[in-house]
């Protein structure tokens, strides 16, 4: 089973994350991001932000889908400062960026400019 199985819900799941909390990523990671799910997997994502972060569950009820979503909400600290034994290694390195907010990718410039 490719991505392009999950293009529909997983528009909608990103756009109703984008609406509602605002994130400054949205990443993609697991068997779909790699390439091998099976009709049994589900949608893992990893949601980086500030704010609302418990509305996460609510989300992915919402999204009428025979994929199940498994979501990750990260501060957007806590994610930079996670051990590289954790899924994060995983998320860094096989993990597809569906969403990037402008502000955030703004900050990361300038401070790539210190």
């Amino acid at each position: 089973m490719d991505r392009k199985t999950i293009k529909q819900p997983l528009n909608q799941f990103v756009k109703k994350i984008v609406k509602t909390i605002d994130p400054d990523r949205i990443i993609l990671y697991g068997s779909f991001a790699r390439g091998n799910a099976s009709t049994w997997s589900d949608i893992d994502i990893a949601v980086v932000g500030s704010k609302k972060l418990n509305e996460l569950d609510k989300i992915a009820d919402s999204i009428e889908s025979r994929f199940s979503f498994d979501i990750r909400g990260y501060k957007k600290d806590q994610f930079d400062k996670i051990s590289p034994l954790s899924i994060y290694s995983e998320i860094k390195k096989e993990g597809i960026v569906l969403y990037s907010n402008p502000k955030f990718r703004d900050t990361l410039y300038k401070d790539s400019l210190k």
